[in-house]
């Protein structure tokens, strides 16, 4: 079923769709189960749905003619005793977020986290107007 999945819009890792079963604690029974995507890089996960292709179709939609809203860009600096420092940076709608990573994760958490705060932000906006 994995083989179904997208790969993470953030960092480009795979993802795995995990089910989660509610069983009767007295005769095992199952009452309800649920379904959920999470990249095995970054961890960014859809929340939780009943039926496990709408959790699908939602992991892989895209926003159509905007394939890169966000991306992690590898930079390698060379210091001056010959070493090289590799670091990433989260990049937003084209731009370069303000701050460097040491690891690919910690880039794609961080531009996660632009992306959660900038939904929240305008959502904040539209209750205003």
């Amino acid at each position: 079923m994995n083989e179904l999945l997208s790969k993470c819009p953030f960092c480009g890792q795979t993802a795995t769709l995990t089910r989660t079963i509610k069983t009767d604690i007295w005769n095992g029974d199952e009452q309800s189960s649920t379904f959920s995507i999470r990249c095995t890089g970054c961890g960014c996960e859809t929340e939780s749905s009943v039926d496990s292709q709408e959790t699908i179709d939602k992991w892989n939609r895209r926003t159509p003619d905007e394939s890169v809203i966000g991306e992690i860009r590898k930079y390698s600096i060379d210091g001056a005793d010959d070493s090289t420092f590799t670091h990433y940076v989260p990049v937003a709608h084209g731009e370069e977020l303000h701050f460097y990573d040491n690891s690919p994760e910690q880039a794609a958490s961080d531009l996660t986290e632009f992306f959660i705060r900038e939904r929240i932000d305008k959502q904040r906006q539209a209750t205003l107007d």
